[in-house]
């Protein structure tokens, strides 16, 4: 694949994997009803009703956020931040192997595990493998 449609498949990559990640913004704030029906439909018997609960998942959809910010910010120059994009593919293809072992060690449902560590993880690899490379973008590539 040319350089030059590397570096534009994957800026425009990186915009639609942050922006799906910047959505979860919205789950932060979602009522409690939505984030027990959404357990109940993946088969996850009694999301418990305790502040730490609640806090947690607040917190890790606003963390997820936050990434989704950080990614959208490196595609706006990539000629500068390619190294840097290229690590953080490789971060989040490990982020999906955590996932996954989390989720197997507190037995989640299969679909949840193939929705979110194996997502994450060919994510990430599909970010290394736009990123890959020691060539500079060349100056004219038009995103």
């Amino acid at each position: 694949m040319k350089t030059a449609t590397r570096h534009r498949l994957l800026y425009w990559y990186l915009l639609l994997f942050g922006g799906v990640v910047f959505s979860a913004f919205f789950a932060a704030a979602m009522p409690k009803a939505w984030m027990i029906a959404t357990a109940e439909f993946f088969e996850i018997a009694g999301f418990p009703d305790h502040r730490l609960t609640w806090y947690l998942a607040r917190h890790l959809s606003v963390v997820y956020g936050m990434l989704g910010v950080a990614v959208l910010e490196l595609a706006r120059d990539l000629p500068r931040y390619r190294a840097l994009v290229l690590k953080l593919g490789w971060g989040i293809v490990v982020l999906g192997l955590l996932q996954w072992w989390v989720d197997l060690a507190t037995g989640m449902p299969a679909i949840w595990t193939y929705g979110e560590a194996i997502s994450t993880a060919a994510g990430g690899a599909v970010i290394v493998y736009l990123a890959r490379g020691s060539e500079e973008p060349p100056a004219d590539v038009d995103y």
